[in-house]
């Protein structure tokens, strides 16, 4: 009996001195140590096999609905959600799903002394802003503009994840065509135009103007190689989530050691995954002599041979789209306000804690720092878009000077207290500058 009480104090001794260690070389290595903050990366590593950078075509479940991406003959691509039911007993679950409605299955509302419609066009951080924040916190404060009061107000979000110029366009000409009535137009974007549009060039040869991923989302056949290549991934992401979705659970989620062991692997799955995105590129890249016979994967011809003439185009791209959705939303009695979206790279334009920087910020590679090597041809391009009159608003370096913890990942996403700032900037930019349009 002593013996074992003996054994028991001594490994409990052994592992209480683990931890102690492991906290402490936590602390040297990765700065603060957060508990909240770790969870939020773990459950953002966990979900990262449904936000795949290269498109996978692929099936995303959760909370009981499917999200299938789909082709889109205008915009590029969207999502199809289907609903499934709880209590269907069938186990084929297309035998229990329903399609859930979007925007444009319904009559779209029309302005009115009794109506008022905001429309809100971008990638993933516009529809963060919109979806992303305390709930219903969009409509909200959108609610708070003066010409609004006494209105129902009604926001469509047609953001998406990935989205870039000049899909936003193409997005609001359809919602235009559809029959779709603005009275404010809010584009919120810039990181995916620089950044998306340099790994699809890299990669693959992708033409700026073409949605991230193209050459993936219509091709036709899988090579061996190219299932072996997506089965890699697959098993990659899947190692990557499980591990962030086992640390997060209760007890080992407080324990030192395991979050010192998560921090330490996670990168390693990371960089093992681009490795990945790389190699299904290369298969998916044809030759210079087959890309007579890959238009439309790849686009039109162009002749970009350095990475600062790709961002200089992406720019132009960017600028000249904002200039058309700018006469399109004004010619169609809507104010049109756009916005650069803040990103956590660029020198200056976040006051960082210990642990938000450690989730923040890769130390080289990915799109955050293929932004911040761009972001100078960005703003210089933007000056296009003041001296033709658009109403342009840099909200940069609108984190500046605050400390808490607000990005939930190294690519530019914001927890919901961030996105509510973000809420408030715009409606108090919309406010001031709620303009006369010409008649």
């Amino acid at each position: 009996m002593k013996k074992a009480l003996f054994t028991l104090i001594l490994l409990s001794f052994t592992y209480g001195l683990i931890e102690l260690t492991a906290y402490a070389a936590y602390r040297i290595k990765f700065g603060d140590y957060n508990i909240a903050s770790l969870q939020s990366a773990k459950l953002e590593a966990a979900q990262a096999k449904d936000k795949s950078a290269v498109f996978v075509p692929a099936n995303a479940e959760q909370n009981n609905v499917i999200q299938t991406p789909i082709l889109h003959p205008y915009v590029g691509f969207s999502i199809d959600g289907k609903r499934i039911d709880p209590n269907c007993k069938s186990s084929d679950k297309t035998q229990c799903a329903s399609r859930i409605k979007v925007d444009t299955d319904r009559p779209l509302a029309k302005r009115s002394d009794k109506t008022a419609v905001v429309g809100v066009l971008g990638g993933s951080f516009a529809d963060g802003t919109v979806r992303g924040g305390s709930k219903r916190y969009f409509d909200k404060v959108m609610r708070s503009i003066p010409e609004f009061e006494g209105k129902e107000v009604v926001v469509y979000n047609m953001a998406m994840g990935a989205y870039k110029q000049p899909q936003q366009l193409m997005q609001l000409a359809y919602y235009l065509s559809l029959g779709a009535e603005f009275d404010v137009i809010i584009n919120l974007d810039g990181f995916n135009e620089m950044a998306a549009s340099y790994y699809g060039w890299r990669d693959a040869g992708l033409h700026p103007a073409f949605p991230k991923s193209w050459n993936h989302r219509v091709s036709s056949s899988l090579t061996k190689a190219g299932l072996r290549a997506y089965s890699h991934k697959f098993q990659l992401l899947e190692s990557r989530s499980g591990l962030a979705e086992w640390t997060s659970t209760f007890p080992v989620r407080w324990s030192p050691m395991i979050n010192f062991l998560w921090r330490i692997m996670d990168p390693g799955y990371i960089d093992r995954i681009a490795k990945a995105d790389a190699e299904i590129d290369q298969l998916f890249n044809p030759s210079d002599k087959n890309r007579d016979f890959a238009y439309e994967a790849l686009g039109p011809d162009f002749d970009l041979e350095s990475a600062e003439a790709v961002a200089e185009y992406a720019a132009k791209i960017w600028v000249d789209s904002s200039l058309a959705m700018r006469d399109l939303a004004e010619g169609n009695g809507a104010r049109y306000y756009h916005f650069l979206q803040p990103n956590q790279y660029i020198d200056g334009a976040k006051l960082f804690n210990p642990a938000e920087k450690a989730i923040a910020i890769l130390p080289k590679g990915g799109y955050g720092n293929v932004y911040r090597q761009t972001f100078p041809i960005l703003i210089k391009e933007s000056q296009r878009l003041i001296q033709q009159n658009i109403h342009f608003y840099d909200l940069t370096y609108m984190f500046k000077d605050i400390p808490d913890t607000l990005y939930v990942d190294n690519c530019c996403h914001l927890n919901p207290k961030g996105y509510d700032i973000v809420v408030r900037e715009i409606a108090k930019t919309v406010k001031a500058d709620y303009y006369p349009l010409k008649p």
